[in-house]
């Protein structure tokens, strides 16, 4: 699978006042695509964006066997 380079952000005290978010400067990041993973709930994963829209998805994994 070929693929750009992956850029990874991990953020502290996101939920009592987003202190590592906002520390971040400018240009640090590269990326021109965003995938947000969150969650408040253990054993739940949100994947997101920036928004104001929430949508729940589930769905069953079945791995193609053409691919190696």
């Amino acid at each position: 699978l070929n693929h750009p380079p992956i850029e990874a952000l991990f953020t502290v005290d996101e939920e009592v006042g987003m202190d590592g978010a906002f520390g971040l400067q400018k240009g640090f990041l590269s990326g021109t695509v965003m995938l947000n993973l969150d969650t408040e709930e253990d054993g739940d994963l949100c994947v997101g964006c920036a928004g104001g829209t929430d949508v729940n998805v589930s769905f069953q994994f079945k791995p193609d066997e053409e691919i190696e």
